[in-house]
């Protein structure tokens, strides 16, 4: 694939030709710096990928410079929000307080169980992606079973806050 080079910030927004692919297991990380980190693109075809963390600023749950998107399987992230891009494919963004060992349930409007996982980290922000995610539909997040907000399913670039040094639209 082509890619553009842009290089500022010492070339931390550089994009290079390297990919990250996944097509299926189970990938649990559990970081404090960047998460699933590419500085080409990433994408997730299937399985089940669940990131923990981070917790503190600074840094993203995904961060893939060239862009990250999701056509299959679930993503799961949870971390501090302050650094979210977005990502191709349809996803629902939560802002929700969560601590270490908390049990976080996302449901769609029929009330089945798209996403669930237990988190490792103290954390404000879950993002839940994948096959079971359609956008312009709306989500429930529920934290050990108290329902703790909604959200609307989109695609694309974050709409708001810094983001990382990944791609715009």
């Amino acid at each position: 694939p082509s890619t553009t080079a842009t290089t500022t910030f010492g070339g931390m927004n550089q994009v290079v030709d390297a990919f990250i692919s996944i097509t299926g297991g189970e990938l649990t990380l559990n970081v404090e710096g960047d998460g699933l980190d590419s500085n080409g693109t990433a994408e997730i075809f299937g399985g089940t990928v669940i990131v923990n963390g981070p917790s503190t600023g600074g840094n993203a749950a995904t961060d893939a410079t060239g862009g990250l998107t999701i056509t299959g399987g679930t993503l799961i992230q949870g971390d501090r929000g302050d650094m979210f891009e977005g990502m191709e494919g349809a996803y629902a963004q939560f802002s929700a307080s969560v601590s270490s060992g908390d049990t976080v349930t996302v449901t769609n409007s029929s009330g089945e169980v798209v996403a669930e996982y237990t988190s490792t980290k103290t954390i404000s922000q879950v993002v839940v992606a994948g096959s079971s995610v359609t956008e312009g539909e709306t989500y429930t997040i529920s934290v050990n079973g108290s329902e703790a907000g909604t959200a609307i399913a989109t695609s694309g670039a974050a709409a708001g806050g810094m983001g990382g040094f990944g791609r715009r639209p």
